[in-house]
């Protein structure tokens, strides 16, 4: 009785412990995308005003048309990078708490503490396909052709 009781005892703080890691893996890749996009704007904004501005498309334009589509292709282009960066902060940061030590010594077995990230890869993995297969191509017909009306010289 006593056995089943720490068996069912364990499996609730492997899922919690799952939840956790699973959440903070998760935060901080949409954390870092969301971060790097936003710096990816400045810069492709500050590279293309004068073209903006010369050609007068409007800023509801510029932000709905161009800005609106240029965001899901470089989520896309920067995922692999950023997955890499938020499991080494994550890593780092229940490493720099002592987490680590605390999850191994009560028993999980190393393999078994790597399932979040796994999980949290796939996760992404699934919405970089759908954004490859089915946002990506419906919003660069967009962009494309604002690039081409706007800033491309005929």
């Amino acid at each position: 009785m006593r056995f089943i009781r720490g068996i069912a005892a364990r499996c609730r703080f492997v899922k919690i412990l799952d939840k956790y890691i699973l959440k903070k893996f998760l935060s901080a890749y949409f954390f870092v995308v969301l971060l790097m996009s936003a710096i990816l704007i400045v810069i492709d904004f500050s590279e293309k005003n004068e073209d903006f501005i010369k050609t007068k498309p409007g800023l509801y334009r510029i932000f709905a048309e161009y800005y609106l589509n240029f965001v899901p292709y470089m989520a896309n282009l920067l995922s692999p990078i950023t997955i890499f960066i938020a499991t080494v902060f994550v890593t780092a940061q229940l490493s720099g708490r002592t987490e680590i030590i605390a999850i191994l010594s009560s028993g999980v077995s190393f393999r078994r503490f790597l399932y979040p990230y796994i999980m949290g890869a796939v996760l992404i993995g699934s919405g970089i396909y759908i954004l490859n297969g089915y946002i990506i191509p419906r919003s660069n017909k967009t962009r494309v052709a604002f690039e081409v009306k706007y800033i491309k010289d005929p």
